[in-house]
């Protein structure tokens, strides 16, 4: 595993640095890695179309709410659930033995709404455990898992749910509430925003654990086979490469998140997002999502790096294709940060959003490492909300 990561890496680092360094020192190569960057955003526009809609489905929806200590928040969630104009649903929410007074109000909205259901876990078994014992006590055809700091936008259900013929699993793009609260809220929003745009490529599976629409087909594949693991996007995206289902990612509405607000938990939550989740990927035997984010991030550093050193030995050509990457970014950002609507200034979002690919660059990097090292965290960071 470790050498399959390094491997990723210095591939990616050795082809970023060959096409720059063969193609980079003259005006050609600059007007093609423009156009390659306007038919990327034509690809990702064309890709993103979502599928028309069906105009009568009964399908049983079962939208789970996993929590574990998340009583600031959980309101949030339960009551835009409940507001969806979807009617054939059940809300589930499932207490991962808090001790906090989540119970508590889970108990409240199940006894004041008739199709609101409370379970409770007398211990605490991880948000992807509980998902699949709601699977197994909960009989539904759809299954919509988000976390309990998820804001639902209008009609959210009702969209997906009606352009779901002929696909298995579906994520939704996500943005968040509070992006401009500060730096890091911005920097986390723009991330997820952006990570949602890549996927309209539809060439991988890449689900994160929340916005999931899975069928229930995909559930008992994974209980038939006994897969088990504590992210539940890994296990997801393990059920992909196993099952052979079909996901689709497209525009729409955006699922809503609390997003980080202070840095140090900005960083430790992608320590478990691209460390634990990257190696519960891998030990599963779906290497696609390792090696896609191993070349990104090593094809970045590698044009990055030598856009910033070769000029300084005096090839400057180097620094316009490093100026043309984060171009493309500055208005990339701005494109999605108006279709997910982040409503902060658009000029600031493609400032930040180039800020933000350093960061997040820097951060895969770093896990990679970590894992190649043998530095994996050994407890799964929970991000305390305000």
């Amino acid at each position: 595993m470790k050498g399959s990561l390094f491997l990723y890496f210095f591939t990616g680092f050795t082809l970023g640095s060959l096409i720059i360094l063969l193609f980079g020192l003259n005006f050609i190569s600059v007007i093609f890695a423009a156009l390659l960057g306007i038919i990327f955003e034509i690809f990702l526009y064309i890709r993103g179309i979502p599928p028309k809609r069906k105009k009568d489905v009964e399908d049983l929806v079962c939208i789970i709410i996993p929590a574990y200590n998340e009583e600031n928040s959980l309101r949030k969630s339960v009551e835009s659930a409940i507001k969806q104009s979807y009617k054939n649903r059940l809300i589930v929410l499932m207490n991962d033995n808090s001790t906090d007074n989540t119970g508590i109000l889970m108990e409240r909205y199940a006894k004041e709404y008739e199709n609101v259901i409370y379970l409770r876990n007398y211990e605490n078994l991880g948000k992807f455990s509980s998902i699949m014992r709601v699977f197994k006590e909960v009989n539904a055809d759809i299954y919509v898992i988000v976390d309990a700091d998820n804001e639902f936008p209008e009609n959210y259900i009702e969209y997906y749910v009606k352009r779901m013929e002929n696909i298995d699993a579906l994520e939704t793009p996500l943005s968040s509430y509070n992006a401009c609260k500060n730096f890091t809220s911005l920097i986390h929003t723009l991330e997820i925003s952006l990570m949602s745009s890549i996927r309209f490529m539809n060439l991988f599976p890449n689900f994160t654990g929340r916005g999931m629409f899975i069928r229930k087909k995909v559930l008992e594949f994974l209980h038939e086979k006994n897969i088990k693991g504590k992210d539940d996007g890994a296990m997801m995206n393990v059920a992909m490469k196993h099952g052979n289902f079909k996901y689709r990612y497209f525009t729409g509405p955006a699922l809503k998140e609390y997003a980080t607000e202070k840095f140090r938990d900005f960083v430790n939550q992608r320590d478990r997002w691209y460390t634990l989740g990257m190696v519960e990927t891998l030990k599963k035997g779906a290497r696609t999502l390792s090696t896609v984010f191993g070349l990104y991030s090593s094809l970045v550093f590698s044009t990055i790096f030598l856009g910033v050193t070769m000029p300084l030995l005096g090839f400057r050509w180097y620094s316009v294709l490093m100026i043309e990457l984060l171009t493309g970014v500055f208005f990339h950002s701005i494109i999605y940060s108006v279709k997910f609507e982040i409503n902060c200034n658009r000029f600031i979002n493609g400032i930040f959003g180039i800020v933000m690919l350093l960061i997040n660059t820097s951060l895969i990097f770093r896990s990679f490492c970590r894992v190649i090292f043998g530095r994996i965290p050994k407890t799964w960071y929970k991000v305390p909300k305000s």
